[in-house]
Formats: structure tokens, C-alpha cells, sequence
């Protein structure tokens, strides 16, 4: 008699990114990176920076004319 292993993998993880803007702090979550090919802000037509962030990672932002952006990353458990 022969035995069947059957090999079961969890769905690939898509990458998430932060992106913003370096010009007009434009900030915008990319859900898929795989899809996300912008390299321009689509408000001011200027460079975009993106960083990666895990699953259990979330971010909250505040921009001020005098200080600029502050960006707090989080770690959700």
C-alpha cells in the first residue's frame, strides 16, 4: 500500500509598504508592493520613499508646518 503525503503552505504574504512623498509628505499604505509601481507623488509629481513593513506592523503620522512629519511605527501583538 502506498501513503499520499499531502503537503498543505499558507498563501504567500503579500509585502505591505509605507510610501511618502519627500516633497509634499503625501503618505499612503501600498497593501500589495508587488503591484505598487508608482515612483512619483500623485499630488505633486515629485519623488516617493517607501519602507517595508511586517504583518504585525501599523503606523500613525502627524505632519506640523514648524517640525514636519513625525511617523510613529508600531508593533500590533
Amino acid at each position: 500500500m502506498s501513503d499520499v503525503i499531502q503537503v498543505i503552505t499558507a498563501p504567500e504574504q503579500k509585502r505591505r509598504l509605507f510610501v511618502i512623498c519627500d516633497n509634499c509628505f503625501w503618505v499612503a499604505s501600498a497593501i500589495d508592493a508587488e503591484k505598487f509601481d508608482a515612483t512619483s507623488c500623485p499630488l505633486c509629481n515629485e519623488r516617493i520613499s517607501s519602507s517595508p513593513l511586517v504583518d504585525n506592523e501599523s503606523y500613525s503620522y502627524n505632519y506640523d508646518e514648524r517640525r514636519g512629519v513625525e511617523v510613529d511605527f508600531r508593533s500590533s501583538r
